[in-house]
């Protein structure tokens, strides 16, 4: 991430450069060029860092070169910084169609503003023909840049969706043959051993037998596990969960476990109420604070918090901690196939699980983390209504 917000402020920085250095001349000693489109895009696609930058870029550089447009430039590039830092949040929010549309319209506020500090720094007015050229040429070419990187960058988000899909069918396809290839010879195995059971043994050969079904048994389990891990149905056996009571049953499982880390947890819950499977969403939650709880094991008086709100239709859980944190890479490679943050130690199913299931609910999963500040998980999901609520009892 660090690396494109570099990239992009040195691609902008040598647009504005290279706008600067070849400007248009449309005669009366009257010059344009196109470095406040770099500048725009810049800011609103870079953040606050990129758009300071740009703007200095497109000061200092113009300050090389003599003229009116010297005094032009320091009073055009601070206003489109603030301007641009202040709709950029809001900005980005917008679908394709609305980013390519409000970029024609701050194509347009931005000739405006141009014209205006040419007339009252210099004196010069722009012919309204001329005007209206260079605000329709700066605007379309912003669309058309906005539009292209939109475009780029929806595919490249279904490119890595089309590959996560491969990953998780890999892993289906490995779990389905785990499940056939070693369960059927271990119920083959534990048959054998059940008849030998109901024959004459003694003490020792019985307690054996015991000790050696019941390791069966556990290793059923673990393929069982492994396969509901990679392929989870949480929509089997759906029913209403209070998200409350589902905390405070998590947390009382989780809380031996946090003591012997000396961690604290902070549970702040109200009643809400949402389909899913009870089991599925217990093991989701689990999983997550479990990590969280692991990744404070090195920092004394850790905090584990876990609220939960309603916000417009969603009921939202954060689930937040004081641990070591994680990179922007590592938060984008969480839920593959494999991917652990604890190296050896981890498989990185339990967060794919989580990943699935919360996704199967129609949900979706927001992480925020910083290295050496700690690490927040964001779950969404779909609130039921006290209407559907009562239907659903009814029907059970």
């Amino acid at each position: 991430m660090e690396n494109k917000k570099s990239l992009l402020i040195l691609s902008s920085s040598a647009a504005i450069i290279a706008c600067i250095s070849f400007p248009i001349k449309v005669g009366n000693g009257i010059l344009f060029d196109l470095r406040l489109v770099a500048q725009i895009f810049g800011s609103l696609y870079g953040g606050p860092i990129a758009a300071l930058v740009l703007a200095l870029v497109n000061i200092l550089y113009r300050s090389l070169f003599d003229g009116i447009g010297v005094i032009n430039t320091l009073v055009v590039a601070p206003i489109h910084l603030i301007g641009l830092l202040f709709v950029r949040r809001w900005f980005l929010q917008r679908s394709i169609k609305q980013k390519v549309f409000y970029s024609f319209l701050i194509g347009i506020f931005s000739t405006i503003i141009t014209l205006a500090a040419v007339r009252w720094v210099s004196g010069i007015g722009i012919p309204i023909k001329l005007a209206l050229q260079y605000a329709l040429i700066q605007s379309i070419v912003l669309c058309l840049i906005i539009y292209v990187v939109e475009v780029i960058q929806k595919l490249w988000n279904v490119q890595n969706k089309i590959f996560q899909a491969q990953k998780m069918e890999t892993v289906s396809q490995l779990a389905a043959s785990i499940s056939h290839e070693v369960r059927n010879p271990l119920t083959s195995v534990k048959g054998f051993m059940q008849l030998l059971q109901e024959t004459a043994l003694n003490d020792n050969q019985k307690n054996y037998l015991d000790i050696s079904l019941s390791e069966l048994d556990k290793a059923v389990k673990v393929i069982e596990d492994y396969l509901a891990f990679a392929n989870p149905n949480p929509m089997d056996g759906i029913e209403a969960l209070n998200v409350e009571e589902e905390i405070q049953r998590i947390t009382q499982v989780l809380h031996p476990l946090a003591n012997k880390s000396s961690i604290r947890m902070e549970v702040e819950t109200s009643t809400i109420h949402i389909m899913g499977n009870q089991q599925y969403f217990s093991q989701c939650l689990v999983n997550i604070c479990k990590n969280a709880i692991e990744a404070m094991e090195e920092h004394s008086s850790g905090i584990l918090v876990i609220k939960t709100i309603k916000q417009k239709q969603e009921a939202v859980i954060s689930i937040s901690d004081t641990g070591i944190g994680m990179s922007k890479e590592e938060v984008s490679r969480l839920g593959e196939p494999y991917y652990s943050t604890k190296g050896k130690n981890g498989t990185g199913l339990g967060m794919m699980f989580v990943y699935n299931c919360i996704k199967e609910m129609g949900g979706s999963i927001q992480v925020e983390s910083e290295k050496g500040n700690g690490t927040k998980f964001v779950i969404r999901l779909p609130i039921l209504y006290p209407a559907k609520l009562e239907k659903t009892d009814q029907a059970s």
